[in-house]
This record gives C-alpha cells, sequence and structure tokens, in this order.
C-alpha cells in the first residue's frame, strides 16, 4: 500500500465538517477543530484558517512527523527493532498528536539502544515516562514531532490487547519509497476503537471521521470478527453506535458537543468484556491490573460524566 501525504478529499467527510464547523463561530472554529484533531481538514475547507498560527504549526508538523518517521525505520533497521506504527495513518489528512508505535516482545530489549540512537542522531529527548509507554520528543523550526513507544496496548496498567496479536496481523506502506510497517485495516480500526472507549472515554471528530473512512457495510464482518477475537466486540459496537449517530446528528445539523464523553454503560459493557476474555489467559492479572486503573490519564473524564 503507498501513503500519499498530499492531501485527500472525502465528499462525506468536507460535507460533515462544513455542517459542523459553519455553525460556530469562527473565533472558536480553531479552538474545536484542534480539540478534535481536525484543524489541518479544517483549513483546508475554509483557506482564512490557514493564516492562523495553528494551522501553519500543525501543516508543519504534518510533513516533519514524515521526514521523522523515515529517520525513525532507518534506526529501527539498523539495529534490528520490530515495530508496527499503530493510530496514526487513520485516514488521509489526519495529524496524529504523537506517532504510536508499538514495540515487538521480542525488540523490547533493543529499546534503549534504540533510543541512545535517536538522541545521539537525531536529536530527541526524553518528554514523558508511563506505564507501558514513553514519549521522546524533537523540536523542530516552529513545531514538534513526539514518538509515543509502547511495549502494550494499555489503559494506565490494564492491557486490553496483546502486542503478538497485533503483529500477526502486519502490512507495510510505502512512505518515500521506505517500507513502514503498520497494521491491517481491519485491526486498524479495532485499536482505535478500543483507545476511545477504554482508555480516553470519549469520541473526538477525528474518531468519527475515522469511522466513516474505515468502516462499511463490505467490511463490517469482518471488523467485528476481529474484535470478537481478542475480546474487543463490545467496544467496537459501542464506538460504530455512538459513531453512527454523532455523523447523522451533524449532518442533519443538530448541536452535538464534541469530543462526545462516552455514557459509563459503554466503557462497562467493554471493559466486562474484554477482562471476562483475558482471565481465561492470564487468571487474576487483567482484573489486578484494573484496581489500577484510576491511574490512566482518561480517568479524570470519567468521573466529570
Amino acid at each position: 500500500m503507498v501513503y500519499s501525504d498530499s492531501y485527500y478529499n472525502s465528499p462525506i467527510i468536507d460535507k460533515l465538517l462544513y455542517s459542523y464547523f459553519t455553525r460556530i463561530p469562527r473565533e472558536f472554529a480553531i479552538r474545536v477543530a484542534k480539540h478534535n484533531k481536525v484543524l489541518y481538514q479544517l483549513g483546508k475547507l475554509f483557506p482564512e484558517i490557514q493564516k492562523s498560527d495553528e494551522w501553519i504549526e500543525i501543516s508543519k508538523r504534518r510533513h516533519a512527523q514524515v521526514e521523522e518517521l523515515i529517520k525513525f525505520n532507518e534506526i529501527a533497521n539498523e539495529v534490528g527493532l520490530k515495530y508496527a506504527v499503530v493510530k496514526t495513518f487513520r485516514f488521509p489528512g489526519y495529524v496524529p498528536d504523537d506517532i504510536d508505535i508499538l514495540v515487538h516482545p521480542d525488540s523490547r530489549h533493543l529499546i534503549c539502544d534504540f533510543i541512545s540512537l535517536l538522541i545521539e542522531r537525531y536529536g530527541y529527548f526524553f518528554r514523558s515516562r508511563g506505564t507501558t509507554e514513553m514519549t521522546i520528543r524533537k523540536k523542530l523550526c516552529g513545531t514538534y514531532v513526539d514518538f509515543d513507544i509502547h511495549t502494550n496496548l494499555a489503559a494506565g496498567p490494564y492491557i486490553y490487547l496483546d502486542a503478538r496479536f497485533v503483529f500477526e496481523n502486519l502490512i507495510t506502506i510505502k512512505l518515500r519509497q521506505e517500507n513502514i510497517p503498520t497494521v491491517q485495516q481491519k485491526l486498524e480500526f479495532v485499536i482505535c476503537a478500543a483507545h476511545s472507549i477504554m482508555k480516553e472515554f470519549e469520541l473526538t471528530l477525528a474518531d468519527v471521521l475515522t469511522f466513516l473512512y474505515l468502516y462499511s457495510p463490505t467490511n463490517e464482518t469482518e471488523i467485528l470478527g476481529t474484535a470478537k477475537q481478542v475480546g474487543l466486540k463490545n467496544a467496537v459496537s459501542s464506538f460504530c453506535r455512538l459513531s453512527q449517530i454523532i455523523a447523522k446528528n451533524l449532518s442533519r445539523g443538530k448541536t452535538t458537543n464534541l469530543p462526545y464523553r462516552i455514557p459509563i454503560y459503554f466503557i462497562l459493557h467493554a471493559y466486562v468484556e474484554n477482562v471476562s476474555y483475558r482471565a481465561k489467559f492470564y487468571g487474576f492479572k487483567p482484573i489486578k491490573d484494573l484496581l489500577f486503573f484510576p491511574s490512566a490519564r482518561g480517568i479524570k473524564k470519567l468521573i466529570k460524566i
């Protein structure tokens, strides 16, 4: 698969964004778009937005992320690090806050050497460390690039998807003639859905666009089958149901506050299935990890519900 970093116009996505943002006062539109991770698309729809400092920064970041991912891949190949890019190639024109990297379990011992080379050769530095991930950053002229390096896909200490399953479902995309490992679209969708429902506890407009771009009646059975296989069917079904409702409301001009906070029912429904599934293989460990759930970043959003 060839990934193009040129902008791609989708009539459905453009219509949805236009319908939503024409009802928002222009002085608030940039802030709302940035919070919902669609600022780049907004600038393409409304050229006057491109004059703002915020849009100029995200445009620079978009270009920088491509260039730095190629350098990342170069170092990974040099040290033999097996990795996959996740939650990044959602839809054309999507600019993530950071590039999410999942490291293969057999390559975890190489992470320190790998990061040391990135720091030495390309000027990265540690930004933060979490339970199952660390973030390294590089500052460039007027922007930055963050790599969020994961050893597991988790919400705080709770792992909701095994890394080894991810690496059984890889594809390669061409990025400036370089082969970049990422995941099959069906699994990318499952990961994005689980991340939103079980970690972030909210749906951004970018999540809704992910649903519109990656999900269709032709691949519905395959996506739900993959989700069921790893105990994430409830998370994916909730993500689809809520995204579809939001998309319909926006297209009909109904007022919708975004990001949309996930009702606790859907969160609990997803966790009950996933904990039950994982307990079959790991006994009480998933339940134990869940006891430390309040350390997850999204818990503040859940408390506000």
